[in-house]
């Protein structure tokens, strides 16, 4: 934080994994995003400023890998 700034967080909003509904994974209530590595995602564009994109791959990161995005889909 740069000094004279300061920041609250006012919301917080789960990522979502959207599956097929006949892929292994999409009968499991929840998914441990470690799971995860190695499959495909499908995300907003890497130079949108989507700070959902950027929180999708530091979430991944966290979970030590690094997503595989096969396809971008800008915000409609």
């Amino acid at each position: 934080t740069r000094p004279g700034v300061a920041h609250r967080v006012i919301d917080e909003e789960e990522l979502v994994c959207a599956l097929p509904s006949d892929h292994p994974l999409a009968r499991r209530g929840t998914v441990p995003l470690d799971v995860l590595a190695g499959e495909p995602f499908v995300s907003f564009p890497a130079n949108s400023g989507s700070t959902v994109r950027d929180a999708m791959t530091e979430a991944c990161e966290s979970a030590g890998f690094t997503p595989r995005v096969v396809q971008e889909a800008p915000d409609s």
